[in-house]
């Protein structure tokens, strides 16, 4: 893990809207938000680089509104 100000913030910014997630998700038992909360407090522990967290990140908080609309 890096201790570079940007992978800090970034980790940080992403963590928190993953704890939203997972709050919402636990709150109103839907599992999309739940598993995606999980996934964004947990993926900046493997992803060093920052543009790769941002991407992943994007696209984690995107998937439950896919999913739930096909769902």
């Amino acid at each position: 893990m890096s201790m570079d100000p940007t992978y800090l913030i970034i980790a940080f910014f992403f963590g928190m809207i993953g704890m939203g997630y997972f709050m919402y998700g636990k709150k109103q038992n839907r599992p999309g938000p739940l598993i995606a909360g999980i996934i964004l407090m947990v993926y900046p522990y493997v992803v060093t680089d920052p543009l790769q967290m941002i991407l992943i990140g994007i696209g984690t908080m995107a998937l439950p509104l896919i999913i739930g609309r096909f769902l």
